[in-house]
């Protein structure tokens, strides 16, 4: 992660209520480069704080930062968990961030960017906090498909080579621990039968799956 300029108009701290004001935070030249590895998990994750191994009897510092700005900023992602590496790109990419402070059960979100040299992506919404989950406005415009091409199961002989898609909607993310919670429940594969020769051979396709387990 690096930032060319950082800026804090009016900030203060407040030493006996163990409070600090960033009344106006603003980012320029934001440069984020993150991926997701073969587990999953996302390397920015790291940089969370871990959890305290004592509490402290301490009264915990409060911040608020109720408007910041992000311009003229770039990220790019890697997603290492398909079956062959895929690379976005968001530039030049706004982000304003409204209402957060570090006890706020959400905050207002609206990102306005590039992606992959040809589309543009916007989404606005509110994120929560408390249960990481939100809901969200999606626009996306001239979004290149030629990335989708390592998502695609590998017995499909479809091919991506050209297009762009545009779509407009709404988008809801449940709470991340439940979600990685159901997905612990069950392994789930799956087999593409290519041509149509019968049910009997649709069931043979899943002979490797299935081994010597009941069917």
């Amino acid at each position: 992660v690096k930032v060319a300029v950082l800026s804090a108009a009016g900030a203060s701290v407040e030493l006996r209520e163990s409070l600090v004001k960033l009344p106006d935070l603003r980012v320029r030249g934001l440069d984020v480069r993150a991926w997701s590895g073969k587990d999953g998990e996302l390397n920015l994750a790291a940089l969370a704080p871990g959890v305290a191994a004592e509490p402290s009897q301490a009264q915990p510092w409060r911040i608020e930062a109720p408007r910041l700005r992000v311009t003229e900023s770039r990220i790019a992602f890697e997603d290492r968990n398909a079956p062959q590496p895929v690379h976005y790109v968001l530039a030049p990419l706004e982000l304003d961030v409204d209402g957060y402070a570090s006890d706020a059960p959400a905050l207002d979100a609206a990102l306005r960017s590039g992606f992959n040299d040809t589309g543009k992506l916007a989404v606005a919404g509110q994120w929560r906090l408390e249960d990481s989950g939100g809901a969200f406005t999606v626009d996306a415009d001239a979004i290149p498909v030629v990335f989708l091409q390592p998502y695609l199961d590998p017995t499909t002989d479809l091919v991506l080579k050209s297009g762009e898609v545009s779509v407009e909607g709404k988008v809801e993310i449940e709470e991340l621990r439940q979600i990685r919670h159901i997905s612990d429940l069950a392994q789930i594969a799956y087999v593409r039968q290519k041509e149509q020769l019968g049910l009997g051979h649709a069931v043979l396709m899943a002979k490797d799956l299935i081994g010597h387990e009941p069917f």
